[in-house]
């Protein structure tokens, strides 16, 4: 008598433990973002006549603050860099490590291209990954403080013309719900908070001698953060739709969380969708004006430094930086 195959053994469950499952969720979010972006077709033709005219004034300030941004990330892996560095190499490897990134997700790319370089500047290996650790830490906690911050004390408006419903317990209800979610629920997600955590309160230690770079390492760190927060501002104001800096950095979150949910290189498509949703529910900005914002910041964060990163990690590698 020939027996069924089990379960265990269909076609099916083959694939799925072939393919797994983050690769299958990449490929749904694909496929969503397929389908939106077709139900997006007349915002996308009224979106484009807005990024094809844009306001030179603000497009500057947009790409100055991101510019800004790395100067700053520059200056905060100086402080807490074990053996001196010098700005410019930093400058230069960080651009680099923004091309590694479009191939790699979560970051890794630049991480690994800063701890070669960090190496190559006679760094340890326990100090590589203790400056790296530090510096993604102090970003993760800049990045919650100034939320906090701006939810609890920042004065702002109960509703919006789209919204029926009041802000701050969105938003507070919002952020417990996701974290809550993503450390139940994404165990890899739970495993880096857990070790970025960790490592904070194990290198502070290191730092402990040095409260005055610790503290001017928190606020470059910060600076990157309202850097990247002026360069969506003034993207949205490039194309005619206008936020508050609060609503900026909400918008922003937004992006940053759901690029962090969805593994993909660079976070891209899941950042867009992030953005994308922020401005139209909770900012209230139009869908066409929203995806011109969208399609302008993303232009400017993450393609340009693809291409501007592809030549200096070749400069890096030729100089021995990395």
């Amino acid at each position: 008598m020939v027996r069924a195959p089990s379960a265990s053994n269909t076609p099916h469950t083959d694939l799925l433990s072939h393919l797994g499952w983050r690769t299958l969720m990449a490929v749904g979010v694909v496929i969503v973002l397929a389908v939106v972006a077709i139900s997006l077709v007349p915002e996308i033709r009224g979106s484009w006549r807005n990024v094809s005219h844009p306001n030179g004034r603000w497009l500057a300030i947009a790409l100055g603050a991101f510019g800004c941004t790395f100067v700053f990330s520059a200056l905060n892996y100086r402080v807490l860099a074990k053996h001196k560095l010098k700005v410019h190499r930093i400058i230069l490897v960080l651009l680099a490590g923004s091309f590694a990134n479009r191939l790699l997700p979560i970051g890794s790319g630049a991480i690994s291209v800063m701890y070669l370089f960090l190496r190559k500047q006679r760094h340890s290996v326990a100090e590589a990954g203790a400056v790296i650790a530090m510096n993604n830490g102090l970003g993760i906690i800049g990045h919650i403080v100034l939320l906090t911050g701006i939810t609890a004390l920042y004065k702002i408006p109960s509703k919006y013309s789209t919204v029926n419903f009041n802000v701050k317990v969105v938003i507070a209800t919002s952020i417990v719900i996701c974290i809550a979610i993503a450390l139940i629920w994404f165990k890899r997600i739970r495993r880096q908070v857990f070790r970025v955590i960790r490592s904070i309160f194990k290198q502070l230690g290191t730092y402990r001698a040095h409260p005055l770079r610790l503290l001017s390492a928190c606020m470059f760190a910060l600076a990157v953060t309202v850097g990247y927060t002026i360069c969506l501002i003034a993207s949205a104001r490039a194309v005619g739709a206008h936020m508050s800096p609060w609503a900026g950095f909400l918008v922003l979150t937004s992006g940053l969380f759901t690029a962090t949910l969805i593994p993909l290189p660079g976070g891209l498509g899941a950042t867009e969708a992030g953005l994308f949703t922020a401005l139209v529910v909770l900012v209230g900005v139009s869908p066409p004006l929203a995806l011109a914002t969208v399609v302008v910041y993303r232009l400017i964060t993450y393609w340009l430094p693809a291409i501007v990163g592809a030549i200096t990690l070749d400069i890096t590698a030729a100089r021995g930086y990395i």
